[in-house]
């Protein structure tokens, strides 16, 4: 997206400014080179993805663990509704 500056050096001309994306260089301090600096952004957006992987992985897990968990109880409980039903069957016979 380019932008209009209303003063650029003191006259009123209209030049294209760039407001976004900003430069990588310009965002950065005057004491880190570029180098360095793309490093540490990695490696902070290396582990915050390590991060939110991870507690994505715990909380799946735990969803999964509590589906499995319920539908056996839900298995359970219809084996039993059944034992019960041709108890209560062979029971009318007599």
């Amino acid at each position: 997206m380019v932008g209009q500056s209303p003063v650029l050096h003191g006259n009123n001309s209209r030049a294209p400014v760039a407001l976004w994306p900003p430069s990588p260089v310009s965002a950065l301090p005057a004491n880190m080179t570029g180098l360095h600096a793309d490093d540490g952004i990695d490696e902070r957006d290396r582990d915050a993805l390590l991060y939110i992987v991870v507690v994505l992985l715990f909380y799946s897990t735990g969803i999964i663990v509590a589906i499995v968990m319920y539908l056996k109880r839900e298995k359970a409980e219809i084996e039993e509704e059944k034992a019960y039903d041709d108890f209560a069957r062979s029971n009318r016979r007599l």
